[in-house]
């Protein structure tokens, strides 16, 4: 039982009731608050034993499709003082989601001091099964007049058994994500949205078919493509940009592709499959593309669930490290900086790498609370190691939620803390963000703050399909990350060679320093050095350490390796 409330037998009251309860203390900060009560018809409910959620938060309830505006909601009428009464998808222990209502109410002494908040819940799947059912027998979408998931579904399984029966091509399966609509240039508003997702679903009509496109998301369609030739015409459609009411908007979109029979042997499987994979692809910052469902696309999306889960656990920061990859010139191999990794160590999962770490952190709406710790583990450690007086500099990754109004104060104040409290020299420490934030005037300014006080920006992107080199132009930044695509692509075509080195030189003319990311061999570097790439990290220059031992890695070993 629950000592924090010595005055209250918490399991007289509320062991035998049939609804769920939950008692947990006063912290709202991440990543509390901490459960202290569940009574037995929650654990029934959440598929948890007691032990398994007393002393967690109530995030470990939580997964991709928890509205986190209903959270931010939760915290503001609690602070307030008011009592809250909300829903939202929560997730039981096997990873299936329900539809959870509830109400959550203040717990205080007799003093008046806050000790806790109590709240009651209720499952509303169940509950509302008859309203979706009929909301699932509806034809098609009112929004956009295009068929909705289950209609979808139907067709799509009446073309899987004439499949089967050899009377029709096998099908194919497309989910079409956008990436990214709350980054657009313009904010995008309701209406602007409707007529935004209204126009691309006629374009998809107009390349397979009325009775082939379903709305099932704010920024997913289905397609059910008669042949994969279709494909090429709706990723050409969906590359030109939309004009609402004078205003021209463009996205990328993720598109996830699931063939029958191979990807599923079924409707349901198949859009299960399709959808699967433009998530995980989006997951892993790998947008823009059209990505083949593959076996082991479910295995990361799991993976995915148990770190999120892990990242919310009570005592999660202790599993927090940071490492540090070197930075060198890639005419001399001199290092000249290192690179700041996060990692992530789950007794479960094993390390988790900063390329799977951070995604998942982004979209649990994490990568704040994990950006705070890289800058705080980060630049102690480099603070310690190297002096203000040297020319070596830190280069760290910041997410698109720390630059925005979210984040801007909290990340303003821990540059600020890394300059001063860590005795970081003038323009040693450097701030990567996203090629994407760039498009809000926002995040300008806070990149205008983050040079005045003394920290250089740096941003990725270049040579990545769909980044717009002119806001890299017009940005305040300092240096430009090269894409490992583009390495990449260079190992095997002359042509993209030619790119590369236009690209270089037009970012130096604009006095940007060019930092290429996956240098993997010594053929990599001299390949960056033909096209006057300057600085480069990868493998070939070191593996992940601590900041003495990145530093202390020579050119003549570099050379030999």
């Amino acid at each position: 039982m629950v000592s924090a409330f010595p005055l209250v037998d918490l399991g007289m009251c509320f062991d035998t009731m049939p609804l769920p309860v939950m008692v947990t203390d006063a912290d709202l900060v991440a990543p509390g608050p901490r459960i202290l009560y569940a009574n037995p018809a929650l654990c029934r409910l959440t598929g948890f034993a007691e032990a398994e959620l007393l002393g967690n938060s109530p995030r470990l309830l939580q997964g991709p499709a928890t509205d986190r505006g209903a959270m931010r909601s939760l915290k503001e009428t609690l602070d307030s003082g008011r009592v809250w009464q909300g829903s939202t998808v929560n997730y039981r222990k096997d990873g299936t989601p329900f539809l959870m209502g509830w109400c959550v109410s203040h717990l205080r002494a007799t003093d008046g001091t806050l000790i806790g908040y109590i709240s009651v819940q209720d499952n509303l799947t169940d509950r509302r099964a008859e309203a979706d059912a009929r909301v699932r027998e509806a034809e098609r979408d009112p929004a956009v007049g295009l068929l909705t998931q289950p209609s979808l579904i139907r067709r799509l399984a009446e073309l899987v058994r004439l499949a089967e029966e050899g009377t029709a091509p096998f099908p194919v399966v497309l989910a079409v994500q956008f990436d990214h609509l709350g980054a657009l240039s313009a904010p995008l508003t309701e209406l602007a949205l409707a007529a935004f997702m209204a126009e691309h679903g006629r374009r998809l009509t107009a390349a397979v078919g009325y009775d082939r496109v379903g709305f099932v998301a704010p920024d997913r369609f289905l397609v059910v493509c008669p042949d994969i030739d279709r494909i090429a015409m709706i990723r050409d459609n969906l590359q030109v940009p939309v004009t609402i009411s004078g205003v021209r908007y463009h996205a990328s979109a993720t598109i996830g592709m699931a063939i029958y029979p191979v990807d599923g042997g079924s409707a349901e499987a198949l859009t299960r499959a399709a959808v699967l994979a433009a998530t995980d692809s989006q997951r892993r910052g790998a947008t823009g593309k059209l990505v083949p469902f593959q076996q082991d696309t479910a295995e990361r999306v799991a993976r995915a669930a148990g770190i999120e889960r892990s990242l919310r656990a009570v005592h999660a920061r202790e599993r927090f490290s940071v490492r540090f990859r070197p930075i060198a010139r890639i005419a001399t191999s001199q290092v000249i900086g290192v690179e700041a990794m996060p990692e992530w160590h789950d007794p479960d999962l094993g390390i988790v790498g900063a390329d799977e770490l951070l995604p998942v952190a982004e979209a649990a709406s994490m990568l704040s609370t994990i950006g705070s710790w890289t800058i705080e583990a980060a630049v102690g450690e480099f603070g310690q190691t190297v002096p203000s007086t040297r020319d070596v500099m830190l280069v760290l990754d910041i997410g698109a939620g720390q630059v925005g109004d979210s984040g801007r104060t909290r990340l303003l104040a821990a540059v600020a803390d890394a300059l001063h409290l860590h005795g970081l020299g003038h323009h040693q420490l450097v701030l990567s963000v996203p090629a994407r934030v760039l498009t809000q005037r926002d995040v300008l300014h806070t990149l205008m703050a983050i040079r005045t006080i003394g920290a250089r920006i740096a941003v990725d992107g270049l040579g990545r399909p769909g980044v717009d080199f002119t806001l890299i132009a017009d940005a305040p930044v300092d240096f430009v990350k090269l894409d490992p695509a583009m390495v990449r692509s260079m190992r095997d075509s002359r042509r993209a060679q030619t790119v590369c080195r236009g690209l270089v030189g037009l970012a130096q003319d604009l006095g940007l320093t060019v930092l290429a990311l996956g240098v993997l061999s010594n053929a990599d570097r001299e390949r960056l050095a033909d096209v006057g790439c300057d600085l480069g990290v990868g493998p070939v220059f070191g593996p992940p350490s601590n900041v003495a031992d990145a530093l202390q890695v020579s050119a003549a070993s570099l050379n030999r390796s």
